[in-house]
């Protein structure tokens, strides 16, 4: 479903429907795969740590997943219900949108404990694409409302800085990518639309 690369060559992915986390070697393609504990759990989205390692949202689960010394393990998002679609990191945390009931979640892999901020658009939310900037910041569309909304979260501070509309908007942004050099994001919408937002420096 979802693919990223490690510093080096190698790229790990999810395979949703096969319920596995695999990682591609190119230069000599062999490939690993680490299947899920869960039944059905749909691994989504995926990041590496600064180790190369991958954290992964299970979206048929209250589960997050990581690779670490070549074995599988999983973590519960302590809200049965939660459905986490996209994941980033941001100084060694992990951030999850929460895209059934409209949250966003931090999970501190040091000090094992969740933390969570409820969307602006709280349920009907439904929060999708997802990315983080080099200032840390957290920036993700709620695709339940139509028009869609741009919404930005300080890591820092802990609290929202921007919620707007998404011009022509409508369905879905799933995917996100953020051009360092510009300070900018990149998306495409279901409406036939590609989308960049220009960034604030949050941390200024």
């Amino acid at each position: 479903h979802t693919l990223v690369q490690e510093s080096g060559p190698a790229i790990w992915f999810t395979a949703q429907w096969s319920n596995a986390v695999g990682r591609l070697d190119p230069r000599n393609g062999k490939i690993q795969q680490w299947e899920m504990p869960i039944e059905r759990s749909r691994p989504y989205g995926i990041v590496l740590d600064a180790s190369d390692m991958p954290w992964i949202v299970l979206l048929g689960s209250n589960h997050l997943a990581h690779v670490a010394s070549g074995e599988l393990v999983t973590k519960a998002i302590p809200r049965q219900d939660a459905r986490p679609r996209r994941i980033a990191m941001v100084n060694g945390q992990v951030w999850y949108v929460d895209y059934a009931q409209g949250y966003l979640g931090r999970f501190d892999p040091a000090s094992d404990t969740f933390k969570e901020w409820r969307s602006p658009s709280a349920e009907g939310s439904r929060p999708y694409g997802m990315i983080a900037d080099d200032d840390g910041c957290i920036w993700y569309v709620e695709t339940g409302p139509q028009p869609n909304r741009w919404i930005g979260f300080d890591t820092r501070k802990e609290r929202f800085i921007v919620n707007q509309v998404i011009p022509d908007s409508g369905g879905a942004v799933r995917h996100m990518f953020f051009d360092a050099q510009q300070n900018a994001v990149w998306f495409g919408m279901d409406t036939n639309f590609m989308g960049r937002a220009e960034l604030p420096h949050c941390r200024q």
